[in-house]
């Protein structure tokens, strides 16, 4: 076969390969695996010394430092191995950290793909159709309830038990779902998202913009300016809907990058008012401020969303949080730094964040059994944090490799954006940021496509550095800067003691006449060892004010308390709503010198794995105030809902 022939069909696979990964991850690796070997063939027959593919520039710094950061990984399993007492096979598991080393080969196969000036046309047009796909799945999927990848491989049927889509509020009284296309989670398709979106709109949108202000025709530009309107309200409502708040801060943060860079090329020739006044960049602008009216319209328009989507509301109000139970960041950041702390130079090895995050859980829970509930919902699998993940999972090398990597990646985007170039592969610094809250590097779905984007990013060749460039400076500051803050401030928060990160609510408020106060969070089971029904009473505590004197009778006082059983459930395996049943009502007299309730632990059911018949306790306590007589009660529990904290 010929050689030509060869490549046109390396070429092919690689394009079907761009196409289908936002929707199918199976499609899209097998198109990636083909376009490979055909590309090694192609090498293998064409046998010219100085047409050689390593001397090519097909494997540039970029790639041995992704693969590095995998190697530090190998070596770190080595070494656990050798001096530890596990078996090798013990290292290889679902959370492994290695089994996505080979999709880095997507980054040679990006830049030899790239390399024509023709290709590199194509691919313009591929990574706009397949933005165009993944926004259109994305927007199917917000109305859909079932999941759309597992439907279809499930013969377009879907059995009960099948987990659900998650609900986002509704929209004049229909109801609409997180976005995730095809894929398995939102995250995933957020992250996908992000990065096709960001390349589209540098790529794509921006000279989709100009174009509109050099039209002749009245029709065209009216048509084009709806295109234009409409792409962009349909690419930030899916952005929103996904509330994937990583990608938010990330593509935020790029686009100040960009703005940054623009102004910085302007002053340094001294032509700011540039941006500002030529003809080109107004209309851009004009376009821009047109789609955000636009948009700040349409979202208007929306009544009760916001009131509806609960979602949403939690998703905005998390981000200016310290902390949440909600998401169990805090545990996940503090158990990933006391394993730090003990593995910081080589690392714990492939696969075994899970198991050294129970570890740290079981010894907290010996002595802080009342964090059953938030430590056993806290996620095990990942650190939520790329370069945390692979600190602990390949030591120094593998963290080392990993702030190179980005360098490297940030030095090139710098290049091109003061340049004024624009290049198919600079979404892939939207997995920067992002993935200081999530470990996108470590989803096959996100890795795979990431990798051939950076090939596409590194197509060229960057001019080699000197010692003091602006632009090397600012990517190793930016890097450096951010990873190590990101990690700073984890540790900042994790200050706070985990006894006081609790899920328990109490609140006191009064409807009428009556005085309630609800006592949430008190859970049936507690933890010694393993799991098993709590055996001590729970306990409510009063407290009288002013108390009662000594030579003064104590009053009795009628209470109310509705005992209540409610869910408590992994929220990560299962999704639905809390539900709460009424267990009994008591009515009781109350002297003014109770000092607490005791409320027997009776209707509680063996459980040996959580959530199980792990439950919650509730109490609602009423009060009629006419009774009260002067007196200010209040009713709390301790954090294990005993007398004292036993």
């Amino acid at each position: 076969m010929k050689l030509k022939k060869i490549h046109q069909i390396s070429f092919l696979f690689f394009v079907l390969f761009l196409i289908s990964f936002p929707l199918s991850v199976s499609f899209s690796q097998t198109f990636f695996v083909l376009s490979f070997l055909t590309c090694f063939l192609y090498f293998f027959q064409k046998k010219r010394k100085d047409k050689l593919f390593l001397q090519k520039g097909y494997f540039p710094p970029v790639f041995w430092a992704a693969l590095s950061i995998y190697l530090g990984v190998l070596i770190s399993t080595i070494y656990n191995w050798i001096l530890g007492s596990k078996t090798i096979t013990s290292y290889w598991n679902s959370q492994s950290e290695l089994h996505d080393i080979w999709m880095v080969l997507a980054i040679p196969l990006g830049i030899f793909h790239s390399k024509l000036i023709k290709q590199e046309r194509t691919l313009k047009r591929v990574i706009l159709i397949s933005f165009l796909l993944c926004l259109l799945v994305g927007m199917i999927s917000v109305f859909t309830p079932y999941r759309l990848g597992r439907w279809i491989s499930l013969g377009l049927e879907y059995p009960e038990g099948e987990r659900l889509q998650h609900f986002a509020g509704s929209i004049f009284g229909r109801f609409t779902y997180l976005p995730i296309g095809l894929m398995n989670t939102h995250l995933t398709y957020g992250g996908i998202y992000g990065m096709l979106l960001f390349s589209v709109f540098l790529s794509n949108f921006i000279p989709f913009f100009q174009k509109i202000g050099s039209l002749h025709s009245v029709w065209k530009k009216l048509i084009y300016s709806f295109l234009t309107l409409f792409l962009t309200l349909a690419s930030v409502s899916i952005l929103v809907w996904n509330q994937s708040r990583s990608i938010w801060i990330s593509i935020f943060f790029l686009i100040s990058l960009f703005i940054f860079c623009k102004i910085v090329r302007s002053i340094s020739k001294n032509n700011i008012l540039s941006i500002f006044l030529s003809a080109k960049k107004s209309r851009i602008l004009f376009t821009f401020f047109s789609s955000a009216i636009f948009i700040l319209v349409s979202f208007t328009l929306i009544q009760g969303f916001w009131d509806k989507n609960w979602l949403l509301q939690r998703s905005v109000r998390e981000l200016t949080q310290t902390r949440s139970t909600e998401n169990q960041r805090y545990f996940i950041y503090r158990n990933s730094f006391e394993i730090l702390k003990e593995n910081w130079i080589l690392g714990i090895g492939n696969g075994q964040f899970t198991k050294e995050q129970n570890k740290v859980i079981h010894n907290t829970l010996l002595t802080k059994p009342w964090l059953l509930y938030e430590l056993t919902i806290t996620p095990k699998s990942h650190a939520h944090n790329d370069f945390l993940q692979f600190w602990l999972a390949g030591g120094l090398i593998s963290a080392l490799a990993w702030l190179y990597f980005w360098i490297l990646i940030f030095h090139k985007n710098l290049d091109l954006l003061f340049k004024n170039k624009i290049n198919l592969g600079m979404g892939v610094t939207v997995l920067f940021v992002a993935g200081i809250f999530q470990c996108y590097m470590l989803d096959d779905e996100v890795a795979l496509p990431f990798y051939a984007l950076i090939g596409l990013l590194f197509r060229n060749k960057i001019a080699a550095p000197t010692l003091h460039s602006f632009r090397k400076i600012i990517a190793f500051i930016l890097v450096l800067g951010i990873s190590l803050l990101s990690l700073g401030i984890y540790l900042y928060r994790n200050q706070v003691k985990p006894e006081d990160i609790l899920i328990q609510k109490q609140n006191s408020y009064t409807v009428d006449n009556t005085l309630i106060f609800d006592l949430q969070g008190c859970l049936t089971h507690t933890y010694s060892n393993n799991l098993s029904i709590r055996r001590q009473p729970f306990w409510i505590n009063v407290d009288w004010k002013p108390r009662s004197k000594i030579d003064t009778a104590p009053n009795l006082i009628k209470v109310k308390i509705t005992i209540l059983d409610r869910d408590s459930f992994d929220q990560d395996k299962e999704y639905k709503a809390h539900q709460s049943t009424i267990l009994e009502t008591l009515i009781l007299a109350l002297s003014t010198d109770t000092k607490g309730i005791e409320i027997p632990n009776n209707t509680a059911i063996e459980s040996k794995a959580f959530p199980g018949n792990v439950r919650f306790r509730d109490f609602k306590i009423e009060i009629n105030k006419n009774e009260l007589r002067g007196q200010e009660p209040s009713f709390f529990v301790n954090q294990n809902c005993s007398k004292g904290n036993l």
